[in-house]
């Protein structure tokens, strides 16, 4: 669907990208991510990242300074960052993904997701979330 995220999952690491929505619409995604799944997997991600900005309460920091999720499924983990003022990236990574690689790939791909956009030019206008660069972390 998309050259950028499809480079995205091919970093070392890395198997799937996904761009969605703060309302749950599913954006662009890397192939072999049916159209269904990506959709489900859109509203499932949107609620989460929803949660957690809810939750933020509990560790004293606003609603809007939410940067990121990791959730683990065994040796593979699913990362979600923000991605804009309305928009969000998960990638899917195995234990041995370099994370800081796969946070600079995704500052890439957004980088170009931002000069094609056609679709949804709001979703995408704020900058996107870098962390300071931190040494290697498994999921």
């Amino acid at each position: 669907m998309s050259p950028s995220l499809n480079q995205l999952a091919r970093t070392s690491g890395a198997l799937h990208a996904l761009l969605f929505s703060a309302d749950g619409g599913s954006l662009p995604s890397s192939d072999g991510i049916p159209a269904h799944t990506a959709e489900r997997v859109a509203v499932a991600l949107s609620s989460m990242q929803a949660a957690s900005r809810y939750a933020s309460a509990l560790c004293s920091a606003e609603e809007s300074s939410w940067k990121q999720i990791c959730i683990q499924f065994g040796d593979r983990c699913l990362r979600l960052f923000t991605a804009g003022s309305h928009a969000y990236i998960a990638v899917t990574v195995t234990k041995y993904a370099d994370v800081s690689l796969i946070i600079d790939n995704i500052a890439i791909t957004l980088k170009r997701l931002r000069c094609h956009q056609e679709k949804w030019p709001h979703e995408l206008e704020a900058p996107f979330f870098k962390p300071q660069r931190c040494q290697r972390q498994s999921c």
